[in-house]
């Protein structure tokens, strides 16, 4: 039995084309739609997604930064360090925050402050070297003088162990720029002196090694009490 006759499955086939060609127009419309949208906010979103990346590395070198502070000044505290105008965490966050600044290992520069000076503040050496890192008050005031922000004007001010370290700390990331990055000939140019370790390597002499060589095992050992190796 034939129910739709074969006009009526005509107009019945029309209004299923006519339907399905207007659902069709309308997804077309809503997705093009909702495209148009994404792309209008697409920008918005991915410049959300960049602040937020900033924000997070920001925060993540905060912490490492403050962690690294907070390690400086246990191993200052474990090597008996005592100053009575500043606290160790002062101490720690000026080695911490000046090493940053010139790319250079902090726990190197606590090396050579105990190769130097074994972490006494008022030590002189015969040579008339002051303080914590064992400066020439000439190397230190030509180094102030590089810097606006040191302002280094007079012997007794190498005796506060913040401006020493400063000086100290700039007076290396010096020698290693002399040095073209080489930190081996500027530990030992901190020691020996640039103009005599620049006429050793001209003449192809055994370079002085046992300054140098010291300075590592004292590295080695901060390592090994920071449980770094």
């Amino acid at each position: 039995m034939n129910f739709f006759k074969g006009s009526e499955i005509k107009f019945l086939l029309i209004i299923i084309l006519i339907f399905t060609f207007i659902s069709g127009v309308s997804a077309h419309f809503y997705v093009s739609t909702q495209v148009k949208h994404f792309n209008n906010i697409f920008p918005q979103l991915k410049n959300s997604q960049n602040k937020l990346s900033s924000k997070i590395n920001k925060s993540r070198q905060k912490i490492s930064f403050y962690s690294r502070v907070i390690d400086i000044q246990q191993l200052l505290d474990e090597f008996g360090m005592n100053v009575s105008n500043y606290s160790t965490y002062d101490l720690a966050y000026t080695i911490a925050k000046e090493s940053k600044q010139h790319h250079i290992d902090p726990y190197l520069i606590l090396a050579m402050i105990k190769t130097e000076s074994s972490f006494r503040i008022k030590v002189v050496s015969y040579k008339g070297a002051v303080g914590l890192m064992q400066l020439l008050p000439d190397t230190a005031y030509y180094i102030s003088d590089k810097r606006s922000d040191l302002n280094l004007n007079k012997r007794h001010e190498l005796f506060d162990p913040v401006a020493n370290i400063r000086v100290g700390i700039n007076y290396f990331a010096y020698l290693k720029d002399k040095f073209n990055g080489n930190e081996k000939y500027a530990i030992m140019a901190y020691n020996f002196g640039p103009t005599n370790l620049k006429k050793y390597l001209a003449r192809n002499y055994s370079l002085p090694s046992f300054y140098y060589n010291r300075v590592m095992a004292s590295y080695k050992n901060i390592l090994k009490m920071n449980n770094q190796i």
